[in-house]
């Protein structure tokens, strides 16, 4: 499989995916694309023969994505092993070795993990057990 990743991220999380998960993971800006809707996620999947790493950047929770619903624009849970995830890849042919979830609590859920990588033929998928969390600050060193 050719050494080829993506970065999907939700969209009020682009500068955390451009500074710090992008360069982690070393996906460039032009391998990152923003996605809203569960919809959005499907069409930029469908559109990789393959990749090697699929790093998804989103707010999560035990076993779940949230994004925005397709329908009303309000953030919707999405359990990873879910009929209506699963519905909504029935037709990928996409094959992706590793799946990773940079999602609050989306690796507390490994059944739904697994299932969810069962779709793409996955070797594994892993995700955080634990939160996000960032602040800026501005700290003032006297001199001397």
């Amino acid at each position: 499989m050719a050494d080829k990743k993506r970065l999907l991220f939700y969209p009020e999380l682009r500068e955390p995916a451009l500074e710090i998960v992008g360069p982690y993971w070393k996906i460039g800006p032009h391998d990152q694309q923003g996605i809203s809707t569960l919809r959005d996620m499907v069409k930029d999947i469908d559109k990789q023969k393959s990749l090697d790493e699929l790093v998804i950047f989103l707010h999560g929770y035990t076993g779940g994505m949230m994004l925005d619903d397709d329908d009303d624009g309000n953030l919707k849970d999405y359990d990873l092993g879910e009929e209506a995830v699963t519905q909504a890849f029935a037709k990928t042919k996409t094959q992706i070795e590793h799946i990773r979830f940079e999602g609050c609590w989306v690796g507390d859920g490994p059944g739904d993990m697994a299932k969810f990588g069962r779709l793409f033929n996955a070797r594994d998928v892993s995700g955080f057990t634990w939160v996000h969390w960032s602040n800026d600050i501005t700290v003032t060193i006297p001199r001397g």
